[in-house]
């Protein structure tokens, strides 16, 4: 459900807010960070699209400004970018600028959850950026101009269980391979032979392990018996 905002009194003072797309005297004091950007949007006469990572309140005094550097001066308080697209502003708490001549990209983000952040770049680049669960920790990143490939191993780069893979038609952030069990290798099991005497030296390991080397060294076969064995 999209939330409106109506304030009552906003059309008697319009004209004492804004003149020529110029911001005059407004002040917010600890009100939703929406609501302000809501309120600029419509003095401005123009289209403010925020995104979810927009959240909480704010206190801020405008004064005789544009909105694009009314926004450029709010928002970098608060952590908060926008970008300009066809005469539309979106803001967020996510910085991703995609460079198709020279395939790099810029992220700036600050305390944000890794999911958010790919999801981003994903839409940035328009490329699917697949991942399996996702630590909810949030992280810090500031990229400038590098490879979607490179990015997407710093953000990852704190969590050592995931690695990212960079496949033909998209990337995939997945947990690592459980690494198999290591089993006791022979390398671990020490036989020796001295005049016709052995001697076996291990720490722990399987019995079959010890006898397979004894009897390897001492050049003799054996089997093992199991109890439903007859003989």
């Amino acid at each position: 459900m999209v939330k409106r905002f109506f304030i009552p009194w906003f059309l008697f003072i319009l004209p004492f807010l804004c003149y020529s797309g110029e911001i005059k005297q407004m002040e917010f004091i600890n009100q939703p960070v929406k609501d302000i950007l809501f309120t600029l949007a419509g003095i401005t006469n123009t289209s403010i699209i925020t995104d979810d990572t927009v959240q909480g309140n704010a206190s801020y005094h405008f004064s005789n400004t544009d909105l694009d550097s009314a926004l450029k001066h709010f928002l970098s308080l608060y952590n908060l970018h926008f970008i300009k697209k066809d005469g539309i502003y979106y803001v967020s708490r996510i910085f991703v600028s995609w460079n198709s001549e020279t395939k790099t990209i810029s992220v700036c983000a600050k305390d944000i959850q890794p999911r958010l952040i790919l999801e981003k770049i994903s839409g940035e680049i328009h490329k699917t950026i697949l991942f399996d669960s996702l630590p909810d920790e949030r992280i810090s990143i500031n990229a400038l101009k590098l490879p979607v490939f490179r990015v997407l191993e710093m953000i990852m780069h704190r969590f050592d269980m995931f690695i990212v893979e960079n496949l033909e038609d998209y990337y995939y952030v997945k947990h690592k391979p459980a690494k198999p069990r290591v089993s006791l290798s022979r390398s671990m099991v020490t036989v020796t032979e001295s005049k016709g005497l052995f001697s076996i030296s291990a720490g722990s390991v399987h019995l079959t392990e010890a006898l397979s080397r004894l009897f390897s060294l001492s050049d003799h076969e054996y089997s093992l018996l199991k109890r439903s064995d007859t003989v």
